[in-house]
């Protein structure tokens, strides 16, 4: 049959299927961050913002941090320090942004940064890539 009758089969094809419920994988959800090496010069008093995108298995799969690193150790950031936030920005269903703020930036502030994400399902931890953040003597002109 052609012509005018031809799409309604695949229409109700298409329409049925989109009605049968979804095979679930029985793969275990791993978690993962997506996170550039990179340097940043901040001017002292400035404002550092650093994002590591996170890829999970939906609400509540994971947990994450921000943290100094130093080689092979990792301590997370004080968040009961005002001048530090971390914002969970939503991305899509299993993506999500975890973004650092550190406000009116310090020399001892300067160093390695990492996020670190655990993933709840397999109890599996990620870390993103390091950012080194060097702390400036002079505030920039705005």
């Amino acid at each position: 049959m052609t012509g005018i009758g031809t799409p309604v089969p695949r229409l109700l094809f298409l329409l049925l299927i989109s009605l049968l419920p979804a095979v679930s994988s029985k793969e275990p959800c791993i978690t993962s961050v997506i996170a550039k090496k990179s340097f940043t010069s901040i001017p002292v008093g400035g404002a550092l913002s650093l994002n590591c995108s996170v890829l999970h298995c939906g609400p509540g799969s994971w947990s994450g941090e921000w943290g100094w690193s130093d080689l092979d150790n990792f301590s997370p950031l004080n968040l009961s320090d005002d001048r530090v936030q971390v914002t969970v920005i939503p991305v899509r269903e299993t993506q999500t942004t975890l973004q650092l703020t550190i406000q009116n930036m310090m020399y001892n502030d300067s160093g390695e940064y990492q996020c670190r994400v655990i993933g709840t399902e397999l109890n599996t931890s990620n870390m993103g890539h390091m950012t080194n953040v060097t702390v400036t003597g002079k505030e920039r002109a705005y």
